[in-house]
């Protein structure tokens, strides 16, 4: 070649290879001569420097498309997370190894991404980039842009081998140490695509005669399994044919011959045919008188046992031969494996088991173990288990010694879920945790955690190894534990965000629900395959957090993690602006307590950003503003001022979620209440008939009441009566009763706990104050224990309620006859809780205590067809029959003397009356009470405010009533009247009303509580419904 000579040059990575000469008929290049000038063999050829410096960097490449990119071109840079391959089309990009490539501006370019084995594709990333899933990404190159792909390894997947076998045989696996014996099923676990080589062994007369299963490659008595998934491999043995050979015994002399396995018995059975190639042991015994000389046949010889293959038909002959006179015969026998000498000499058992010896010689015989065994004892001539026997003959004698092998016990225990199996022995605990080996056999352990669980530790023997096998030789008595622990558990948050509606499943593991978000923990280790659905009038766009694109997400639980799903609305853009649909307080709102809030419910949610101090407040009074969905609250930095008048604002600075402020700012007025007297103002309320046991619609309205009243600024509360329902027999003051699967249920006692618990206030001894009504005292039904063992001490303290119900029983005086009772205050809370029906009745559970300036007191009046009247002949021994008539005479007395007490103090501005069965009702669930003339008088008589009642399933309020002699019925009067009041919806089916009479002012039948707020001399009264309404307003 000379200097004129054109050369082409073919590039790839790290070399410059020559092609042809350009020039028609010159002579092909000389490779040798260019790998001595190539640039990248180190050498620098004087010819071709300056041609192949200019080429240097195309030839010598680093992996990378070096060159900078012109103002028409831009690259593409590929990077990558986890083990996968990314190529491009057009070429260029082969990632591993070429990373980055130089395209024309604009030019477009796809991108595939290949997982290395155990790896999934998880998704693209990067600037620019609109690729979504783990499919091919375009990539425009308008300008340099870089690309990650993001490849997730794999869980670690195993799957169960279960091996069964099918006649009687064994198999062996190489792998993991797993063997099966018998005919039950033997489980090993493997990882996934691990290749385990099985071995068939026939047990002695059965053969191998083949494989089933899946996933099988099979040559005769081995076989391959591929665990790709679970697995089920049968090996089937069947039994070989054997042939039957006989077995003749011949005796000569007096003697007996026996077998093992039975069948010849000779002198009676002396022929008996047996398997081919079965081993048959004979034992001679001779006759009184006898010796035993030895065997003969079938390679038999001495005079121990004989031991015979049944290779053919065998004829063997015990020779007896008689003891001398003055001779005696020693027989010996040995059971096991181990060997008797004698002294004098002779017997050397087995092979020379007989002797004969002259009459009254000594021998002394020995026994000696075998190796592993150990000698257990002597029978019938000698006894004992010493090694050494002395035998004095003084006529025929046998002796028998036994041996056996020498075990040891090996103890398993564990904690945690998981078994330990044995690799021979059958320990399998699990079931069997204790087995015995012989001394010398060696074993291994294996632990296999339960699903969820992990092997942790080995004990006691095995504390050394460090791995879920341990191997032991039994040279003594073992015991090993192991220890599993739980796998961690992590938790994986699901959430959905964007401007439109959808939900996320769980498809693995199955079971589980999520919707719109959800918590849950799972196993570590634990795939996760989450799917999305975009709701109505929406597109799912993708996934944050753990995963990414829009296809199923798949999360490996190694740690906490938390996915998003996002959705887009495909609906119309909101143009309708959000309005008020209510405040609390109310426009003209009056008497509202100073510590109130200021409350908005908007017409739809609300952007909560928008919704300052400075949007929603009062005017001239500082505070702070919270916000969700649709409401808004303001709350003042400090309690506004009594009797002033406030304006309350939104402005149209407050938007709802699409960005659309209010049409037109809303201001409203209110005033807050008067200041209370010094020393006397303070609030409580009242509900009845809650009924707990009477369906669960009940006890669902009784906990709306009791989530409300919870939070009122009260002192204490009380129920009016007919808390549970009693009559059959299902009363629930404990348990639940009627509903007594859902949680959201409950019983008496768990649906008052949020009040009964509450602090009470200073100076009393309880928050909730119980009123006994008929269904609380069904004659044993309901105060007494009811069929659950629970009643009404189960819930109350009558010591705690009742601390003046016999006050100085100056109301006594009418009381002559010797059969009432005049029962202290110590045996009444003796027995007022006793489970039988003693004479202590919740007749008298009627009480009085005084508030601050109020006096309150709690009758016992829960029917409406008895009279609490005078009874006749000074209640004498005449009627005493009449019960109700001394209980209801009792408490009459006593309600003079207490409210004249409560007349007579000064301090006392207020009397409040609360009693089951009410008064003045007009309902059509029951009629007042037969009492009314007695009662209205009294009342109106010692100046009592207001009475509050329940029984009658409704809401109603009287006018003021007062009543004397000429009006003993009661007539309005505003002045000095009584305010009858009926709060039976505590949770009870509502009942309906009659015709309303003339003192009737409000009636209403609604689920409702009262809170009354006691100032000085004033009651302001508001009845709730469970939805927040107020029902009734009054002040008295």
């Amino acid at each position: 070649m000379n200097a004129k000579e054109p050369l082409a040059l073919s590039l790839s990575k790290g070399r410059a290879e020559p092609v042809e000469a350009l020039v028609p008929g010159q002579q092909p290049f000389d490779r040798r001569a260019f790998d001595k000038l190539s640039p990248c063999s180190g050498r620098t050829g004087l010819v071709l420097a300056a041609l192949l410096a200019a080429l240097t960097l195309a030839a010598c490449g680093k992996g990378e498309d070096d060159t900078p990119a012109t103002a028409d071109q831009a690259t593409l840079t590929v990077s990558r997370v986890g083990q996968g391959q990314v190529q491009s089309s057009p070429g260029g990009i082969d990632c591993g190894s070429v990373c980055a490539k130089t395209f024309s501006a604009g030019a477009s370019v796809t991108l595939s991404a290949e997982p290395a084995s155990g790896y999934d594709f998880i998704g693209w990333s990067g600037s620019a980039l609109d690729c979504k899933g783990n499919g091919d990404c375009a990539v425009t190159v308008e300008a340099s842009k870089a690309v990650t792909a993001t490849f997730s390894q794999q869980a670690a997947t195993r799957f169960n081998l279960a091996l069964t076998i099918a006649g009687s045989g064994s198999i062996a696996a190489d792998v993991g140490g797993l063997t099966c014996a018998t005919a039950s099923d033997c489980i090993g676990n493997y990882a996934a695509n691990t290749a385990v080589t099985l071995t068939a062994t026939p047990a002695t007369g059965f053969a191998f005669s083949g494989w089933s299963g899946s996933g099988l490659a099979c040559t005769g008595s081995s076989c391959q399994v591929q665990m790709s998934s679970a697995r089920s491999v049968t090996a089937t043995f069947t039994a070989v044919p054997t042939a039957n050979f006989a077995l003749n015994v011949i005796l000569s002399g007096s003697g007996s011959v026996s077998s093992s396995p039975a069948g010849i018995s000779c002198g009676t059975v002396c022929n008996k045919s047996f398997a081919q190639g079965s081993s048959v042991t004979l034992t001679a015994s001779a006759s009184s008188g006898f010796t035993f000389s030895g065997w003969s046949g079938a390679g038999c010889t001495g005079s121990g046992t004989c031991k015979v293959t049944m290779s053919n038909a065998q004829g063997v002959t015990a020779s007896f031969t008689p003891t001398p006179v003055g001779m005696a015969a020693i027989n010996v026998k040995v059971d096991g494996s181990g060997s008797v000498l004698s002294a004098p000499s002779g017997i050397n058992c087995p092979g020379d088991c007989s002797e004969s010896l002259p009459m009254g010689t000594q021998v002394k015989l020995t026994a000696q173990a075998a190796a592993k065994q150990r000698f257990t004892g002597w029978t019938s001539g000698c006894t004992g288990t010493d090694a050494t026997c002395n035998v004095t003959l003084s006529s025929a004698t046998s002796v028998n010694a036994a041996f056996q092998a020498i075990t040891y016990t090996l103890t398993a225990t564990k904690t945690g879920s998981g078994s330990i199996t044995s690799s021979t022995g059958g320990l399998n605990c699990g079931a069997t945790c204790a087995v015995s080996l012989e001394t010398g056999a060696a074993t291994t352990l294996t632990a296999t955690p339960a699903d969820g669980f992990q092997f942790a530790s080995w004990g006691g023997a095995c504390a050394s190894s460090k791995v879920a096998t341990c191997s032991l030789t039994m040279s003594a008595n073992q015991a090993v534990s192991a220890s599993f622990t739980e796998k961690p558990k992590y938790t994986l948050t699901v959430a959905t965000a964007g401007t439109g509606s959808g939900t996320v499943s769980i498809a693995t593991p199955t079971g589980l629900a999520c919707g719109a978000s959800c918590t849950q923990n799972f196993t570590s280790g634990t795939v996760v395959t989450l799917n999305a659905a975009a709701g109505s009038s929406a597109n799912f766009s993708g996934w944050s957090g753990a995963c990414t694109g829009t296809g199923a997400c798949t999360v490996t639980m190694s740690q906490a993690a938390s996915v998003t799903a996002s959705f887009a609305s495909t609906a119309p853009a909101d143009t309708t602006p959000p309005t008020v649909s209510s405040t609390t307080p109310a426009t003209g709102g009056s008497s509202i307590g100073i510590a109130t809030t200021v409350s908005v419910s908007f017409s739809e949610a609300v952007n909560c950003s928008t919704v300052t101090s400075a949007s929603l407040g009062i005017s001239g009074v500082s505070g702070t503003v919270s916000c969700s969905g649709s409401t808004a609250i303001f709350t003042p930095a400090a309690s506004l001022a009594y009797s002033t008048s406030y304006t309350a604002q939104v402005t149209t600075a407050v938007k709802d979620t699409a960005g659309n402020a209010m049409a037109a700012a809303k201001s409203w007025a209110f005033t807050t209440g008067a200041a209370p007297v010094a020393g006397g103002a303070f609030s409580f309320m009242a509900y009845g008939d809650s009924r707990s046991g009477n369906g669960c619609d009940g006890n669902v309205a009784h906990m709306a009441l009791v989530s409300r009243m919870v939070a009122e600024p009260a002192s204490f509360v009380f129920n009016l009566g007919d808390m549970i329902t009693g009559y059959d027999k299902s009363t629930n003051w404990i348990q639940r009763g009627d509903c007594p699967s859902d949680a959201s249920k409950g019983s008496f006692k768990e649906i008052i706990a949020p009040l009964q618990t509450k602090t009470p206030a200073a100076g009393l001894p309880v928050f909730y104050y119980p009123v006994v009504g008929n269904h609380d005292d069904n004659f044993g039904d309901g105060w007494y224990p009811d069929k659950f063992g629970d009643g009404f001490c189960s819930v109350f303290d009558p010591k705690q309620l009742v601390p003046n119900h016999t006050q100085s029983k100056a109301y006594f005086k009418d009381w002559t006859t010797s059969s009432i009772k005049h029962y202290s205050d110590a045996e009444f809370y003796t027995g007022a809780c006793a489970t039988t029906r003693n004479g202590v009745y919740p007749d008298f559970m009627y009480y009085s205590f005084d508030y601050k300036n109020t006096h309150f007191v709690v009758l016992r009046i829960n029917s409406d067809y008895f009279d609490l009247m005078e009874c006749s002949s000074n209640c004498t021994a005449a009627n005493e029959g009449n019960y109700d008539a001394y209980y209801y005479k009792h408490q009459l007395d006593w309600l003079r003397y207490d409210l004249a007490k409560a007349v007579a103090n000064t301090a006392i501005q207020n009397t409040v009356v609360l009693m089951h069965a009410p008064v003045i009702s007009y309902s059509d669930g029951h009629a007042p009470v037969a009492s009314w003339p007695t009662l209205v008088k009294e009342f109106s008589k010692y100046k009592v405010k207001m009475v509050i009642s329940g029984h009658s399933h409704v809401y109603e309020r009287s006018v003021p009533v007062y009543a004397d002699d000429a009006n003993p019925n009661g007539v309005r009067d505003d002045a000095k009247g009584t305010v009858y009041v009926v709060t039976g919806g505590g949770g009870s089916a509502l009942a309906g009303f009659k015709t309303l009479g003339p003192l009737n002012a409000k009636a209403t039948a609604a689920h409702h509580y009262m809170k009354l707020d006691v100032n000085g001399s004033t009651l302001t009264v508001k009845t709730i419904g469970k939805d927040g309404t107020v029902l009734d307003s009054f002040s008295r």
